[in-house]
């Protein structure tokens, strides 16, 4: 009896028809942090919804795709994605450059993606039928982030520094839209690039004399940025957004941290559940 058991075991296993949940994301170079967490998120996720595609006669499994937050690479991926019969869908890609290239790459092939970070605002609204993502566009987390900084801090004038990432120029085009609509004043507007100093690009800023200074762009920047200002005594009000809503941001940038304002594309901690996927 129990050898005819592992056989039905072993006959129902292999019956399974394998489906993929793609995750793609950098997980090599300077966000690999980021894209680790996106993708251990997945995983769980997958772990405990297995049971339930198994009783559909579906093995659910996870593939990572390392898109080194790099166009070039991501380009690279697309085909053995495509050519892979078993993904059914994709998660990520966590920046808005590499987004628009596999909503191009894979809208054709008919294969969903849901974007845990992309924020483009003409990502999706084009006609991208496959694209989906878990954020407000980067022109309404603007929008809600100048409002704040005006009702709630009572600030009249903005500094804005972006990255130069299409997500970081996004976001600024709308606080700088936004900044209009609600009369304050925006002192400067600067894309910082690999050859400012930090010293020269607080001197900017220090001349400017902003209530507050509004940052769009990844945390890498963010980091030596706050923990310079602060060393040097600069107390000025440091508004972000959302990229700065991560563990990993609020770890490496220790005290220089405290005080500072950004947009989230989370809501406040819900109430704990046995299902956190179900829920």
């Amino acid at each position: 009896t129990s050898a005819l058991l592992m056989t039905f075991s072993f006959a129902l296993a292999q019956a399974l028809q394998p489906i993929t949940v793609g995750v793609m994301v950098p997980l090599s170079g300077s966000q690999a942090k980021q894209g680790q967490e996106i993708y251990n998120a997945a995983s769980v996720a997958v772990s405990l919804t297995r049971a339930k595609f198994k009783v559909l006669g579906l093995d659910l499994r996870i593939k990572a795709y390392d898109d080194q937050n790099s166009a070039v690479q991501v380009k690279a991926l697309l085909g053995s994605i495509i050519a892979d019969v078993n993904v059914m869908g994709l998660v990520g890609p966590l920046s808005s450059e590499v987004a628009r290239i596999a909503v191009l790459g894979l809208e054709e092939a008919r294969i969903p993606m849901v974007s845990p970070a992309a924020g483009l605002p003409r990502l999706g609204r084009a006609g991208d039928g496959n694209f989906n993502r878990l954020v407000a566009g980067d022109d309404l987390q603007a929008q809600a982030g100048v409002i704040f900084i005006k009702t709630t801090l009572n600030a009249r004038s903005l500094f804005v520094l972006d990255d130069g990432s299409q997500d970081g120029q996004a976001q600024t085009r709308g606080v700088v839209q936004e900044a209009a609509k609600q009369g304050l004043k925006v002192l400067g507007n600067v894309t910082v690039d690999q050859s400012m100093s930090l010293k020269d690009l607080l001197r900017q800023i220090s001349q400017a004399k902003p209530d507050v200074l509004y940052y769009n762009g990844g945390y890498d920047f963010a980091i030596p940025l706050l923990k310079r200002m602060r060393r040097d005594g600069d107390t000025t009000l440091f508004f972000g957004g959302d990229a700065l809503s991560n563990d990993g941001f609020r770890k490496e940038v220790g005290a220089a941290g405290a005080g500072i304002y950004y947009t989230s594309s989370a809501a406040p901690p819900a109430p704990t559940h046995s299902d956190p996927v179900g829920a």
